[in-house]
């Protein structure tokens, strides 16, 4: 799940990376700390900033309700869990053409095609940020400038795309 990472996932040398469960520890500060002030999910993130505070507020997709629900038992209750209470976005008319623009027009791989609903639903909402783990086809450099591009041929914003860590802290600064 994008945003979520789990423990559980395996590294190349077996039992979970290093840097994934430095990347899952960090994710679950960040969810528990910035969670109540009301941030996005997925992760799509709606804020408004004015001269010296953030408006934050945390959305989900249904896509992610379901990527949660799948897997170890275990896991799959403390994702859900961690999603209950916070508001859905719909996967719209608008949301489905674009991420199928963004696959036709080669930004995200065909396999990557759920990937693409992500991005779809947060800028058919107009979501600010778009918060994910998801550096192979979501947060990557290499793919944000033709990301951005459809978006905007498609008469959309494009969300922001960033990892927890990118994500500003609420200051000013």
């Amino acid at each position: 799940m994008a945003g979520l990472p789990d423990p559980g996932i395996r590294g190349p040398l077996g039992g979970c990376s290093g840097w994934i469960r430095c990347m899952w520890s960090g994710t679950k500060c960040w969810w528990r700390v910035d969670r109540s002030g009301r941030w996005l999910g997925s992760w799509d993130w709606r804020g408004s900033r004015s001269a010296s505070t953030w408006t934050r507020r945390l959305f989900v997709s249904q896509i992610v309700r379901d990527e949660a629900g799948v897997g170890d038992q275990a896991a799959r209750l403390r994702r859900l869990r961690a999603l209950r209470g916070i508001p859905a976005l719909a996967v719209t008319d608008q949301a489905t053409r674009l991420a199928g623009e963004l696959v036709r027009r080669g930004a995200l791989p065909r396999q990557a095609t759920v990937d693409a609903f992500h991005i779809g639903v947060a800028a058919a909402h107009q979501i600010e940020y778009l918060v994910t783990w998801n550096c192979k086809h979501i947060a990557n450099a290499t793919m944000r400038g033709t990301i951005e591009a459809i978006c905007r041929s498609a008469g959309l914003t494009p969300p922001i795309i960033c990892t927890p860590e990118e994500l500003p802290s609420g200051s000013s600064t």
